[in-house]
């Protein structure tokens, strides 16, 4: 175990890094079976919305099915974005489980005290579990408030764009329509910034800390504030960006390679480069269920460095903030 201190934004990258090598088969084995069931989540979605919603997931068909049938196209909807927005969650919520028993099994080699074993933290994780999603459903729904709170004035912009167009005042309808849907870009860009870097150590907070569901979502908003040291990067919400920056551009750079088969797929079967006409219904099953089956895999080997970098990251903040590396020190040490 590497001394606890307070680290620099380099050394907690390095450090990271180090971690996740030492520990890389562990975390993998974490990983995979979550990314399995991640996959088999995705793939049902697949076979269900090429069934029963198949005109929203194609532009095509969505034209033609507008002109001819409406009232389909309202029922297909009704369908189908709920069932994306349960997908959407149900990955979330197995990343965040992914993260928890990741922190778990680390914590020894990161505070200190008697290596687990992977059954040891999957036992710990499980008794989280509820904690887990109970922060996890706060966040979302925060986060979705945030979204409302940030659309208003796009949605009016828009909305005004309409009634100007209706009106005569086509260029003045085209201006603000325009500015509107850059106004709604950026205010969603900055809610999905702020989220990540309000809830980032939230995996870390309930693992290590041990509290309940309204406490640890408190922990999470009290620990992404402020700074830790001078400077810019000193600021935690523009240390966690650049941490999640280069954690992600790392993973995006690996998986690129595993995801490549699924992508030619895509682009040979499903026309994605030209957009009038992609169709990605049209990429045969036989082909895309070990195509995407590799990505996931892929993803396993790759994503728990981000989890690790959260945990990272965490313990860092309690030693600047809170002396963690002090309490560990006066600890009374076992026989």
């Amino acid at each position: 175990m590497d001394e606890l201190k307070p680290l620099g934004l380099g050394e907690l990258i390095d450090r990271s890094v180090t971690l996740f090598r030492t520990h890389w088969r562990a975390l993998f084995a974490i990983a995979l079976p979550l990314n399995l069931i991640q996959f088999v989540v995705f793939l049902t979605y697949e076979i269900v919305g090429r069934l029963a919603f198949p005109a929203i997931r194609n532009p095509q068909k969505l034209t033609a099915l507008m002109k001819t049938d409406p009232g389909a196209v309202a029922l297909q909807a009704a369908i189908g974005y709920p069932s994306l927005a349960l997908v959407v969650f149900l990955t979330v919520a197995l990343v965040s489980v992914g993260h928890l028993r990741q922190a778990h099994y680390l914590a020894p080699h990161t505070l200190g005290g008697a290596p687990i074993s992977l059954g040891a933290s999957w036992l710990a994780t499980r008794s989280q579990l509820g904690t887990m999603l109970g922060v996890l459903l706060l966040s979302l729904g925060w986060g979705a408030l945030f979204c409302l709170l940030a659309s208003v004035v796009p949605a009016g912009m828009l909305v005004g764009s309409a009634f100007l167009a209706s009106a005569g005042s086509r260029v003045l309808g085209v201006g603000l329509g325009v500015a509107g849907a850059v106004l709604w870009g950026l205010a969603l860009l900055v809610v999905g910034l702020w989220y990540l870097v309000r809830f980032f150590t939230s995996s870390a907070v309930v693992a290590l800390d041990g509290l309940g569901v309204w406490k640890s979502f408190q922990r999470c908003r009290d620990f992404a504030r402020g700074r830790v040291e001078p400077g810019a990067v000193g600021l935690v919400a523009l240390r966690v960006t650049v941490l999640i920056t280069i954690a992600w551009t790392a993973v995006t750079v690996v998986t690129l390679t595993g995801g490549a088969p699924s992508f030619v797929l895509k682009v040979v079967y499903g026309n994605l480069l030209s957009p009038s006409e992609t169709n990605l219904d049209a990429v045969p099953l036989w082909a895309q269920v070990p195509a995407d089956l590799l990505q996931y895999v892929v993803l396993a080997a790759v994503t728990p460095l981000l989890g690790v970098v959260q945990l990272l990251h965490y313990v860092d903040l309690r030693v600047r903030r809170e002396g963690l590396d002090l309490l560990q020190r006066l600890a009374p040490k076992a026989p």
